[in-house]
């Protein structure tokens, strides 16, 4: 027998983004650009943990754990008999069809039955604020975006449930991590280790530490919210999607009208496909299902010929305008569409898009340079510069006492620095992942001994370290205020502030109030401002940027097309022992982005592209292997693998941004 193709969850969230994509969603011919990265962020940030440890706050709950549909739902039928009962994955269907079990089908994270009512409670990892008045709903009265997906998936349950459960009166909550508060026991999320990852099911299998009891985990972390009032609001609305209107009862019928036959709706070709997670790059092995639905209502012979498209504009502020009025490609977007702003001596955003729409001044190379703009700005530096890149780790649950939800940990960092004569050398890195240490204090105290090499300019990519170190400053603040710095360990933290200090500078709304004397410089900013190349279409993320140097400049593709870096050559490396060749091309003639050159790991999440998937190349991948670095049960030799790709990953981050100078 066929599965039932019921409404899930899940896919009423996708529905409500587009109902066309229902036709991908349960296809695997189709690839899913988003899956990967939603599920390493669950395990950075400790998503599956918090969902075990929800269940501790209602002792005696029953945990559904049949898979199977019919058989999920007998057991939850047989556990709601019960007068008053705690139901984990408790499985509830129903809906219009003439089946035995209808149309819709849920799994309720936590489902509590007293007499007649019923409690829906949805646990997430979100954190919540409690000093955040618009937390739910902002000035103007309209429910706060970020929210907004968590509450209607809360009022979707909510719908079912009624239908399901007619006799009882349903009541709708969300359980999140209140961010306010803090563990009082070291090793929180330690507690409650993977035990299991099916990563092609997408799957984590987490159980809490054996004997572990809610008396265990100290001061409640998690806050339930009761959001019925919020839901009530949200099931007597009338919702505008993608080519449907109605309340989330019509609609969640019209969805299932989809899901019986996927083609029953035209595809809604508006601005949602700008983040549409089922396009797939040409040559995927997988279907492009954002390709197919373009391909119902465009010119298929531009498509075919590769003509760019406006979701992909950088930065298009204006693209759903633009796809209202017909334009379906860059060429479409006349000059008059974009009035260009006037930004003397660098460029800006709308010249950027400018040159990604027409190419207008690119060189013959794809690509533009102000080297004027560059050499300005070269002449503000004190040489040698100091390249440095941090990870960090916010995880739902801490993993050291006194942490809050999502509180920071700066666990690693990486210095490169270069001469003025080109020389280049990975003087020092940092990282410590060692189960229960809070690293914060050590990762500043290493920071601040490695920059005291030399009085050079630091630089840094995005602003993002300098939010790092300010959010490290005020903690440090916090702490000291509060007389807890006073043991022998911390006894240097005035020291410590004051090297934050001349690093960072701070802002109160654009207005700039401190600029340290050393503060960093941004080298995302300067690629904003100086250099386009047609390879990057306009972005300025240094996984974009670094292919496009790599193909743009001759004295990159002559140095670094030799094994030249790491080993015993000429530029030194600490963790790469072997000559590495950054410069490489691929089957088609393209520069290789330096990322995909990084060595495998995680051999347990061998998902969709094995070579992508199966290398710590992205931020999030580093902010997972450090979780999962903290749970006692890693063996030795996984354990050493893991610290070794984190330290080649974020040697390459500063090797990259040393790179991009070089070849500006």
């Amino acid at each position: 027998m066929s599965k039932p193709n019921y409404l899930t969850k899940s896919l009423f969230k996708i529905g409500f983004e587009c109902p066309a994509k229902l036709r991908y969603a349960k296809d695997k011919s189709y690839g899913n650009n988003q899956e990967d990265n939603a599920f390493l962020q669950a395990l950075a940030e400790g998503g599956f943990q918090v969902g075990e440890l929800a269940k501790l706050m209602f002792p005696g709950g029953h945990d559904i754990t049949a898979q199977e549909h019919a058989t999920a739902l007998a057991q939850t039928a047989e556990k709601l008999s019960a007068d008053s009962v705690v139901v984990f994955e408790a499985a509830l269907s129903s809906g219009a069809s003439a089946d035995s079990h209808g149309d819709y089908f849920v799994r309720v994270d936590v489902l509590r039955k007293s007499g007649n009512t019923v409690d829906i409670i949805e646990v997430k990892s979100k954190s919540y604020d409690p000093i955040n008045a618009k937390f739910f709903k902002n000035t103007k009265g309209e429910f706060a975006r970020e929210i907004l997906p968590y509450l209607l998936d809360v009022a979707f349950q909510t719908h079912v449930a009624r239908l399901a459960l007619p006799a009882c009166q349903i009541r709708s909550y969300l359980l999140l991590p209140n961010k306010s508060r803090a563990a009082t026991v070291d090793g929180l999320n330690q507690l409650f280790p993977i035990v299991q990852i099916d990563a092609a099911k997408r799957r984590v299998k987490c159980e809490p530490l054996l004997g572990v009891t809610l008396a265990d985990l100290g001061d409640p972390l998690l806050e339930l919210l009761d959001v019925t009032a919020h839901v009530t609001e949200l099931l007597q609305r009338v919702h505008e999607i993608p080519g449907m209107t109605g309340t989330v009862a019509r609609l969640s019928e019209a969805l299932v009208a989809v899901l019986h036959n996927p083609r029953s709706i035209a595809a809604p070709i508006q601005s949602q496909c700008k983040s549409c997670q089922f396009r797939l790059p040409p040559g995927h092995a997988l279907k492009s299902g954002f390709d197919e639905c373009w391909r119902e209502t465009v010119d298929n012979r531009r498509l075919d010929a590769g003509e760019s498209l406006v979701t992909d504009l950088w930065d298009g502020k204006k693209t759903g305008t633009w796809m209202q009025e017909g334009k379906r490609f860059l060429s479409d977007i006349q000059a008059e569409d974009l009035p260009l702003q006037v930004a003397p001596g660098h460029l800006s955003r709308t010249h950027r898009q400018w040159l990604q729409i027409s190419g207008e001044g690119l060189n013959d190379d794809g690509y533009l340079f102000n080297t004027e703009g560059f050499a300005q700005e070269v002449d503000t530096w004190t040489w040698p510069i100091n390249l440095i890149d941090f990870e960090t780790s916010r995880s739902a649950l801490p993993f050291h006492r006194g942490g809050k939800p999502y509180g920071l940990v700066a666990f690693q960092w990486s210095h490169h620095v270069l001469h003025e004569d080109n020389t280049l050398e990975h003087v020092a890195d940092f990282l410590q992942t060692e189960p229960g240490v809070l690293p914060n204090v050590a990762f500043l105290r290493s920071l601040r001994d490695t920059l005291s090499r030399n009085d050079g300019s630091v630089m840094m990519w995005s602003p993002y370290e300098n939010s790092v170190l300010n959010a490290l400053l005020d903690s440090l603040s916090a702490e000291m205020s509060t007389d807890q710095a006073v043991n022998s360990d911390a006894s240097d933290y005035a020291d410590l502030l004051t090297f934050v200090d001349s690093l960072t500078t701070r802002k109160q709304g654009s207005k700039v109030i401190h600029r340290g004397e050393r503060a960093m410089v941004d080298l995302c900013k300067l690629s904003s401002d100086f250099f386009f190349h047609k390879r990057a279409g306009g972005s300025n993320s240094i996984k974009k940027v670094l292919p496009a140097m790599l193909t743009a400049s001759d004295f990159l593709r002559s140095f670094y097309g030799q094994a030249v870096y790491g080993g015993a050559a000429v530029c030194r490396s600490i963790n790469f022992k072997a000559p590495m060749t950054w410069w490489q091309l691929d089957a088609q003639g393209e520069v290789i982005d330096p990322y995909q050159l990084l060595p495998g790991v995680f051999a347990d999440l061998n998902v969709v592209d094995q070579d992508d998937d199966a290398s710590i190349n992205q931020g999030g991948a580093a902010a997972t292997a450090y979780a999962r670095l903290q749970f006692e049960a890693v063996r030795g030799d996984v354990r050493e693998a893991w610290r070794q790709a984190l330290l080649k990953y974020c040697e390459l981050d500063t090797l990259a941004m040393a790179m991009i100078v070089q070849g500006w």
